[in-house]
């Protein structure tokens, strides 16, 4: 099994280390191969890091996404529902 671990943070100066070693844990104790996405972003609305993992889900190059926090992923409920769907329309 293969997990895609996201992280963001939303200014240049912060740093996704506290996500990642946290995400990176989790998937060592389950066993996980890893891909990761990291992004640095701030009010922006274009996230290429987030898009290649979308991209990546079509290709099924992982089996499940893991995020530290919901709001890394989506900046709203709607966008965290579409992710959501388009991901498990590609059976991840």
């Amino acid at each position: 099994m293969t997990a895609a671990l996201y992280a963001r943070v939303s200014t240049q100066d912060q740093n996704a280390d506290m996500q990642l070693t946290e995400l990176r844990a989790y998937a060592a104790r389950m066993g996980w191969a890893v891909a990761e996405y990291a992004e640095k972003a701030s009010s922006v609305k274009k996230r290429p890091i987030l898009n290649q993992l979308m991209a990546d889900a079509r290709l099924r190059q992982f089996d499940v996404v893991v995020v530290w926090k919901m709001d890394r992923f989506a900046r709203s409920l709607q966008q965290l529902l579409a992710n959501i769907q388009i991901l498990d329309g590609c059976g991840i």
